[in-house]
């Protein structure tokens, strides 16, 4: 009956891919706080990974008003990008990811989510230098590796290995 280990619970199970189950666990712990900005930081990221975008931005939004001075705030800017992406809003995922890069530069996991969004964008230039940046923290990463975690159905899946063949990630 704790809202923080049932967002928890909920995170673990999306990583799973375990959507059902995750979304139980976040619906748990909206019921028992309906104000916890952490699972709505959860819930949001899942609505990302089940390619609900609308629903995402509304929940990383929620968060931001409820908690505007959090430390993880970064995270909802990034998430947002990250929905706007799956949306297809290329130029408003840059600029979303851009800035929770800039609260938090050493969250270089986010640049996969900006090398992407660059190159739908038309910025495959900057999109290769940010790949180069996303290489240097993670130099064994491949599209094969980002298709193992990733967490997307079909279609997201294609332009993400699209976007990551043509910003130069090897295969």
């Amino acid at each position: 009956d704790d809202p923080m280990v049932l967002a928890v619970l909920g995170a673990a199970h999306s990583f799973a891919r375990d959507y059902d189950v995750a979304d139980q666990h976040l619906q748990l712990a909206r019921t028992l706080d309906p104000n916890s900005a952490w699972v709505c930081m959860r819930s949001a990221w899942l609505d990302v990974y089940r390619e609900r975008p609308e629903a995402a931005i509304e929940q990383f939004e929620r968060f931001e008003r409820l908690s505007p001075l959090d430390p993880m705030g970064y995270m909802a800017l990034i998430g947002i990008g990250a929905a706007h992406f799956v949306a297809s809003r290329y130029d408003k995922a840059v600029a979303l990811t851009q800035r929770g890069l800039s609260q938090q530069p050493d969250a270089t996991w986010a640049l996969r989510w900006l090398v992407m969004a660059l190159v739908y964008a038309g910025r495959r230039g900057e999109a290769r230098r940010e790949c180069g940046r996303l290489l240097e923290s993670y130099p064994e990463l491949t599209i094969a590796k980002v298709c193992d975690s990733a967490l997307f159905g079909p279609s997201t899946m294609k332009r993400i290995v699209a976007a990551l063949r043509e910003a130069g990630l090897p295969n």
